[in-house]
Formats: C-alpha cells, sequence, structure tokens
C-alpha cells in the first residue's frame, strides 16, 4: 500500500528528507517558484503516484456529498415540513440561506486550519460538523424544539461548508500528478451537486406529500385556493389539514426517518475519516507540489491586487452563487405553475445528474487538451444562459408550456453551468501561484456563498414573489460572459510541471 505505483522522476536525493514536504503550504527546503523557465532539475526531487490517492478521493467525495444532502433537506420537502412543523415558504428558504451565512462566517478559519493544518485536521473538523449537524435533528419532532434545533444544524452544516466545497484543488495538488489533477478536481467538486440531486431524490421518497398538498386542500372548505398563494392559504385551511391528524402523523414519523438515516450514515463516514485519511503522500506526485508557497498573509495580499483573479471569479462566484440558491428553491418556484414537489425534486435530480456527468467529461478533456480552460468555459456559459432565459420565458407564458420543454430546459442549462467549477478551480490555482491553493480557492468560495446568501436574503420577502428569480438567475449568467473574455489565461504551476516532464 505504502510503495508507489510509479516514479514519474527517477532521480534520488542524498539526505534529503521528505518529512517536512506539504503541497499546500510552504516547504523549508525548496524555495518559492514564480519563474515559468526555471530549471526545474535544479530541485532535485522525486515524486511518486500511489493507488491510495483514489481512496483519499474517494472519502473525501463522501462527505462533500453528504454536506449537501445536509444542507439540501428541506428545500425538497418543503410542503411536508410547513404542515409539519408549521413553517412558512420564508422558513425553508432560511434552511438554506444558513449555509450561505456561515460559509462566508466560517470560511477564513477553514482556509487557515487548511493551510496551517492540512488536509486531514481539516476534514475531520468538517466530518465532526456534519455528524453533529445530522445528530440535533434527531432530538426532538416537537415543532417548536425541533425548529430550533434544525435552524442550529442547518448552521453546523453551513460551518463545515467551505471543507466541503474548497478543499478540491487542494486535495488535487497533494495526491495527484499534473495529468490528472483537473479530473481529481473535478471528481471532488462535483461530489457536493450530487449531494444536492440525492436530496431532491431522497427527501420525497421518503416524505412524500402530494396528498397532503392537493388531496387536503381540494377537500377542503376553501376548494377553490390557488396554488400561486399556497404559503398564505396554508393558513386559511389550516383546520382542514390539521384534522387530517393522522395524515401529519404519518409524515412527521416520515421526516424523522429520513433525520436518522442520514445521522447515521454522518457518523459512519466520520469514522472512516478518523481510521484512515492522509493529509498527503510520503512523496509528493509532482514538481510544482514540491515548491514551496506564500505563506497565507502574503497570499491573501498578493490575491486581492491580481486584477485577472477578479475578473475569474466574478465569472465563477455571481453566475454559480446564484444559480446554486435558485436551484435549492426550485420546488417553490414551480409550486405556482401546478408541479409537484416530487415532479420538482426528479428535474432537479435529472440537471444536477446531467451537469456531473459533463462537468466530468469536459474536466477529462481540460486534461488532455490543456491550456484550453477559457474557452471551455466561455462555451458552457454562453450554452447554459441560452437554456435558462428559454425555461424562464417558458413560466412567464412567452414560450410553449409543456412537460417536456420544462425538463429540458432546466437540464440542459444545469448541465452546461456545472461544467464550470471544477475548471474555475484550477484556473483560479494557475493563474495565482504561487499563493495556496487553500487560500486562492477558498476566497474564491467564500464570493461565491456571500453571493448566493444576498440573493436568498432578497427572496426571504415574502412580498417580491418568486418570477424575479429566473431572471436574475439568467442574468448573471449573462453579465459575466464579457468578463470571462476579457480574461487573460495563464498556466504557471502547469508550465513547471510540463517543464520537469520535458527534462525528464
Amino acid at each position: 500500500m505504502d510503495d508507489p505505483r510509479e516514479h514519474l522522476l527517477k532521480k534520488e536525493v542524498p539526505g534529503k528528507s521528505y518529512k517536512d514536504y506539504d503541497a499546500i503550504s510552504p516547504i523549508k527546503y525548496v524555495n518559492v517558484v514564480t519563474d515559468e523557465n526555471v530549471e526545474i532539475e535544479d530541485h532535485n526531487l522525486d515524486t511518486a503516484v500511489y493507488h491510495r490517492r483514489w481512496y483519499v478521493l474517494a472519502i473525501y467525495s463522501l462527505l462533500a456529498l453528504t454536506n449537501t444532502v445536509l444542507w439540501n433537506t428541506w428545500g425538497p420537502i418543503a410542503r411536508a415540513s410547513e404542515a409539519v412543523f408549521g413553517w412558512s415558504d420564508s422558513q425553508v428558504e432560511m434552511m438554506a440561506n444558513w449555509g450561505a451565512i456561515m460559509y462566508v462566517v466560517s470560511s477564513a478559519f477553514m482556509s487557515w486550519l487548511t493551510f496551517s493544518k492540512g488536509l486531514r485536521c481539516a476534514c475531520i473538523v468538517g466530518s465532526i460538523l456534519n455528524a453533529a449537524s445530522a445528530g440535533l435533528r434527531c432530538i426532538s419532532d416537537d415543532p417548536t424544539t425541533a425548529t430550533w434545533l434544525i435552524n442550529t444544524a442547518q448552521i453546523l452544516n453551513g460551518l463545515a461548508g467551505p471543507v466541503w466545497c474548497a478543499v478540491p484543488p487542494v486535495l488535487s495538488a497533494a495526491w495527484f500528478p499534473a495529468h490528472q489533477r483537473t479530473t481529481a478536481t473535478a471528481i471532488a467538486a462535483v461530489s457536493g451537486y450530487i449531494g444536492i440531486a440525492v436530496g431532491f431524490i431522497i427527501g420525497p421518497l421518503m416524505v412524500p406529500d402530494d396528498e397532503l398538498t392537493y388531496s387536503n386542500l381540494t377537500n377542503s372548505s376553501t376548494p377553490d385556493i390557488p396554488l400561486t398563494n399556497f404559503h398564505v392559504t396554508r393558513f386559511q385551511s389550516h383546520a382542514a389539514i390539521s384534522n387530517d391528524t393522522g395524515f401529519i402523523s404519518e409524515t412527521r414519523k416520515n421526516i424523522m426517518r429520513l433525520m436518522y438515516v442520514e445521522a447515521a450514515w454522518s457518523v459512519f463516514l466520520l469514522v472512516l475519516m478518523l481510521a484512515y485519511f492522509p493529509a498527503k503522500p510520503p512523496i509528493p506526485p509532482s514538481v510544482s507540489a514540491c515548491i514551496g508557497r506564500l505563506n497565507f498573509k502574503s497570499g491573501i495580499k498578493i490575491l486581492v491586487r491580481n486584477s485577472q483573479f477578479w475578473l475569474i471569479g466574478m465569472t465563477y462566484f455571481i453566475p454559480q452563487g446564484v444559480n446554486q440558491c435558485w436551484a435549492s428553491v426550485l420546488g417553490v418556484i414551480l409550486k405556482s405553475h401546478g408541479i409537484s414537489q416530487s415532479e420538482a425534486g426528479w428535474l432537479g435530480f435529472y440537471g444536477v445528474i446531467a451537469g456531473t456527468i459533463a462537468s466530468l467529461t469536459l474536466a477529462r478533456f481540460s486534461d488532455i487538451f490543456s491550456k484550453h480552460m477559457k474557452w471551455f468555459l466561455l462555451t458552457s456559459m454562453v450554452l447554459a444562459s441560452v437554456f435558462y432565459l428559454w425555461f424562464t420565458l417558458i413560466l412567464n407564458g412567452w414560450a410553449p408550456y409543456n412537460t417536456a420543454s420544462i425538463y429540458s430546459s432546466v437540464i440542459l442549462g444545469g448541465l452546461f453551468l456545472m461544467c464550470g467549477p471544477p475548471l474555475f478551480f484550477e484556473m483560479t490555482s494557475e493563474i495565482t501561484f504561487p499563493v495556496p491553493e487553500a487560500v486562492s480557492v477558498f476566497f474564491l468560495t467564500l464570493l461565491f456563498n456571500l453571493s448566493g446568501a444576498i440573493f436568498l436574503s432578497i427572496q426571504l420577502n415574502p412580498n417580491i414573489g418568486t418570477g424575479w428569480q429566473n431572471w436574475a438567475n439568467v442574468g448573471c449568467i449573462v453579465a459575466c460572459i464579457p468578463l470571462l473574455i476579457a480574461f487573460k489565461e495563464s498556466y504557471k504551476r502547469l508550465a513547471i510541471d510540463e517543464a520537469e516532464q520535458k527534462n525528464s
């Protein structure tokens, strides 16, 4: 298990130890390199690739998936939870908003923790927060007590978010060779999106609400209540729903059963993480992984003064942050159009799965056809804007309304937009090198969640409605396309690795 599968370099380093080597923070025996034309042979370093890198990636990906499953618990079962706990639409949306708010709060600390203590320590902290978040929700099903516990759980879930959102490029730099880095980053990054997809499915499957939403309202004393005002008329028809105590009781049991399943899974993954999750391999996988990064404070100073970082950063965090929060309340958006919670869940699931497959495919192409990330990203954003515009026109009655059109527009929009994050992460790591990945990408995702928090905070106002959310989703994508065109791509880190491969 400890023997490297293959050596990329064959040089021995007499008297030199790798005990201080760290792909995240600066190391003692190698100077920082910023010149792409540096003579790599002067470093005289050996590199190796290990089988276990795939196990480390798998455990990390499962934990990232679990974090977003926990985060996306309440949106897909919004109407059932509203009936059981007495929540409004804005309270359901606040459950998602806690993730973005607490991400902003904890991002700087988690970045420092990853940079100074390493991957293992940061991921253990994130795993503990995952398990604690899932466990709190199992304590009580009393509406008042449960509401407080669930809000607290969502806060803990959000505090763990930076570990499961920003670490992928850090992990790939520490464990994977140059020709696999983007692919590894994509696998780790899309695991969070797969978690959102799982949330769309597991919630409605374990907590069905169609009978509550339609049957109870139809048989109530106010049968003509329009679905567009469900968050208001829920109180007007409260007596009819409350009288069906058997159904409410069964729904409460289903919700708690979902809580127990998610808690048991979170604890299981915590045990796996504690048992074996090394921070780094004994020998680095690439020469750029051996090169010392700037320290935490210097890295931040250089980062905020880098104009190209801000160009690529805004192209990422504005449309991606808004779109993820838009997707988390897709069920609420579609509710007024007569689309059931279950159908909205499947719609979100298909969109995320399609985007995941496309993201992995594009990442692999980027590894094979290196130095073309900008054009891959530009193409995907243009196509995403077209399909999300189509979806918005459909809901506004300006395009033919049918199930096939709704599904196609959402799925294809998600497919092309979700191609972006792994490439954005890798591009950011390339243009900001030798700023540590644990600084540049954490800062990038902090801005991503800040934009999402602003978006969800606006929609918490019940007087605004939901139509503007679709236009905001499209507008943010379109507005950032010129920024991406103006961006000047560079591959500092990759140039060093390619130079070494050529020398070898």
